[in-house]
């Protein structure tokens, strides 16, 4: 799980607090999903399997989390309405928990979904 270096770079300019929280949520990624893949796409840490992904990203004043299809993220918005959600990606303040087994089970999907589902959208 040792991230590559454009990746290590990345982490590495974000302000501590925050990079904890970051580099937690992918630990708990690659701990819930075998044979993922992380990457560098958009300028942001990917995760990727079998054609699906999910991306993680540091905002001004939050860290996001992409997973692209809004089927995805309806627990995540009906258990905590206080984040900012759009459609498909979840924004947690640096002054929000993160909901960490919430992140992984939506995770735990994204690395499922099915391409198709995600096109007709």
């Amino acid at each position: 799980m040792k991230p590559s270096d454009k990746i290590q770079k990345d982490l590495d300019q974000v302000e501590p607090p925050r990079r904890a929280r970051l580099v937690r949520l992918r630990r708990a990624f690659f701990a819930a999903v075998d044979g993922i893949t992380e990457s560098m796409q958009y300028r942001m840490p990917t995760f990727t399997k079998d054609g699906n992904f999910v991306a993680l990203a540091s905002q001004k004043h939050y860290l996001a989390v992409y997973f692209c299809a809004d089927e995805l993220i309806r627990g995540i918005k009906a258990k905590h309405p206080e984040l900012n959600c759009g459609v498909g990606c979840v924004r947690i303040r640096d002054t929000q928990a993160v909901p960490l087994k919430e992140l992984v089970a939506s995770f735990k999907k994204a690395m499922r979904f099915k391409q198709g589902a995600r096109a007709r959208k």
